[in-house]
C-alpha cells in the first residue's frame, strides 16, 4: 500500500511540474510569436560572453534558421517569415521539447533565453559578434 501511495505521490508532483512548466513555455511561445528579426543581423559567428566562450553561428536554409551548433540531436530552427526575416522564437524538435527566443540587442550584441521541458528558470546566454580577419 505505501508503494502505491508513494507512486501515485511522485506522479501528482511529476504532473504539477510539467503543468507549471508547459504553462510557463506557452506564455513564452504566446508573448514572442509575433518577434521577428531580420535575417541579415543574425548572419555570421558570435561568441558566448562567458567564460566558456562557446561560439554560435545561424545557417539560412530555404525553409528556416538553423542555431548551430546542435543541442543534443538537432539544432534550434527559426522559421523565415519571407527570405529577409525570420522568427524571434525557435525551438529543437527534441523530446523533451527546447525552446529559445533571440533578442537582438545591437550590432555587436545578442541574447537568447533557453527554456527546457520542466524548467523552472530559463537559461540566459549573452553573444558578442566575433570578427574574423
Amino acid at each position: 500500500m505505501a508503494i502505491l501511495k508513494n507512486s501515485l505521490l511522485g506522479l501528482l508532483i511529476l504532473g504539477y511540474y510539467s503543468i507549471y512548466a508547459q504553462n510557463n513555455l506557452d506564455s513564452v511561445i504566446n508573448a514572442n510569436k509575433d518577434k521577428f528579426i531580420y535575417v541579415s543581423l543574425l548572419e555570421g559567428e558570435w561568441e558566448s560572453l562567458d567564460t566558456f566562450h562557446s561560439n554560435i553561428q545561424f545557417k539560412v536554409t530555404n525553409y528556416d534558421v538553423h542555431l548551430l551548433p546542435k543541442v543534443h540531436v538537432n539544432p534550434f530552427s527559426f522559421n523565415l517569415k519571407d527570405s529577409a526575416t525570420v522568427s524571434a522564437k525557435g525551438m529543437a524538435l527534441n523530446w523533451p521539447p527546447y525552446d529559445c527566443v533571440i533578442s537582438y540587442i545591437s550590432k555587436k550584441k545578442l541574447e537568447i533565453i533557453y527554456y527546457d521541458f520542466m524548467s523552472h528558470q530559463p537559461t540566459l546566454f549573452r553573444y558578442k559578434r566575433k570578427y574574423t580577419d
